[in-house]
């Protein structure tokens, strides 16, 4: 796993409290992580968490995986 900036977790958290309206532990967030497939985990490394892309398909695959 890349070495995330603060910036990039923090991202993934908003991502994740926009969905739940609940906050998440880094920890928390590194076990998502950890669960994502291939290619969000490719995205993450190659543009960070803070792009929109990254974000609108980290979102979609949050809620069919963790909401649904």
């Amino acid at each position: 796993m890349k070495n995330f900036t603060n910036n990039d977790w923090n991202h993934m958290h908003d991502c994740v409290f926009d969905l739940t309206n609940q906050s998440y532990t880094r920890d928390e967030l590194i076990n998502i992580y950890e669960k994502l497939p291939l290619n969000l985990k490719h995205e993450a490394t190659e543009w960070g968490m803070s792009d929109t892309l990254w974000r609108d398909k980290f979102s979609e695959w949050y809620i069919v995986n963790y909401l649904k």
